[in-house]
């Protein structure tokens, strides 16, 4: 699905990140039944959940060098 393709692709980007983050958060929580009852769009949550995950260990990963 071409909307999910850059919604990920712009995520790996660390200025764009926390907009992406905010737009999926908004659109799953007020059009649930978007990705309720198709496959593409539960796949895509299941890799940007994914890449929200990769991103956390990444920053923990950072924040514990620094400290």
């Amino acid at each position: 699905m071409e909307i999910a393709d850059k919604l990920i692709k712009w995520f790996q980007n660390d200025s764009y990140r926390e907009r992406i983050t905010r737009v999926v958060l908004l659109w799953v929580n007020n059009h649930f039944n978007d990705f309720e009852s198709d496959m593409d769009m539960t796949e895509f949550l299941q890799s940007f959940e994914s890449a929200l995950e990769a991103n956390v260990s990444k920053k923990c990963v950072v924040d514990a060098q620094q400290a």
